[in-house]
């Protein structure tokens, strides 16, 4: 098999929806891994992509409770380097997962580079960028031929950041709170409803728990919220 240049390991979510933009949509690839909200990721992914996406189907995480999964990024590098030479993954300055750190993915790079037969590249467009920033680019990038609420749109209901077993955005899980959060910082409409979770982040932004600039995005979203201008 011919490898390609590069790969984006695309979710549909809304970090590896503006990635897809910001490397200039390059090839996909989406791991069905059999949990709850793959059905609808893949329903996204296929529709955004307009069916030119490569369908993983070597993991199968149905067996586990849990959404995390310990060293996943790691499992979705080695797997997305069969397919190409560099792999993307979009990691984010204020991620707070051990293996999706610019560090990680430079271990991920020496261990699939020393181990195959030819060198293999881990890496991220974003390490600099908060996830309001990368909302922010999004709405830059796209204001020369759509309007702030038609890019909000674009976003809203073209990627998908939840991890229910829904069909469609539940608006209530830590995924649904990050992506609102994010954009309402970077100046667009977002969804939420779930009022505990938002006292529950801002409890822990107050007590510092992620980088700084996450810390002030989740409290002045947090006072927005609870102020009673609430999302719909």
């Amino acid at each position: 098999m011919n490898k390609l240049d590069d790969i984006l390991c695309f979710s549909g979510g809304l970090d590896s929806f503006i990635a897809w933009h910001y490397l200039g949509k390059p090839p996909t690839v989406y791991f069905d891994t059999r949990l709850p909200h793959c059905e609808k990721e893949l329903r996204f992914v296929t529709h955004i992509t307009e069916g030119e996406v490569i369908i993983d189907h070597s993991l199968d995480f149905s067996s586990e409770k849990e959404i995390y999964i310990p060293h996943r990024n790691l499992l979705f590098a080695s797997r997305a380097s069969v397919y190409a030479q560099k792999v993307w993954i979009a990691g984010i300055k204020d991620d707070n997962v051990e293996d999706k750190t610019e560090e990680a993915f430079d271990s991920m790079t020496y261990c699939l580079s020393h181990i195959g037969k030819e060198p293999v590249v881990v890496d991220s467009p974003f390490w600099g960028k908060t996830k309001t920033q990368i909302c922010k680019w999004f709405l830059q990038h796209k204001m020369t031929e759509h309007n702030k609420q038609e890019i909000g749109d674009m976003l809203n209901y073209l990627s998908i950041s939840c991890y229910s077993g829904s069909s469609d955005a539940c608006h209530m899980c830590e995924s649904c709170f990050r992506k609102s959060c994010a954009m309402f910082n970077a100046g667009m409409e977002s969804f939420f409803n779930n009022e505990s979770m938002v006292e529950e982040y801002k409890n822990k932004a107050l007590n510092e728990n992620y980088v700084k600039e996450r810390n002030e995005d989740i409290i002045r979203y947090a006072e927005w919220y609870m102020d009673g201008i609430k999302p719909l």
